[in-house]
């Protein structure tokens, strides 16, 4: 069985996490229908410093994108924007919801 550490940041109405390590909202729906169909364990780690992910000046990343960069989580669950940058050093899913 695969163990995996999601890294997260509150976002509502797409993330968010209860007490118990709970994942809920769109996102973690989605997240926990992978974990059921997939068969995974996970636990919850919040983002390093509570950000998302902006390049610093020596040119790495901070924030759950960091952390992904660094490998210290293995699945960011939040409703980052996919860039050229990030996806440098992130995989991205495709769309799942779209605004206007």
């Amino acid at each position: 069985m695969l163990d995996s550490e999601i890294a997260h940041s509150q976002d509502l109405p797409f993330i968010d996490i209860q007490n118990n390590g709970d994942v809920t909202g769109f996102s973690g729906d989605v997240w926990k229908a992978l974990q059921r169909q997939l068969g995974f364990q996970y636990s919850v780690v919040p983002s390093i410093d509570g950000g998302w992910g902006s390049k610093t000046e020596n040119g790495s990343f901070n924030g759950m994108v960091g952390m992904l960069e660094r490998k210290e989580v293995d699945v960011s669950v939040a409703s980052l924007f996919a860039s050229l940058e990030r996806s440098k050093v992130a995989d991205f899913t495709h769309v799942l919801v779209r605004s206007s």
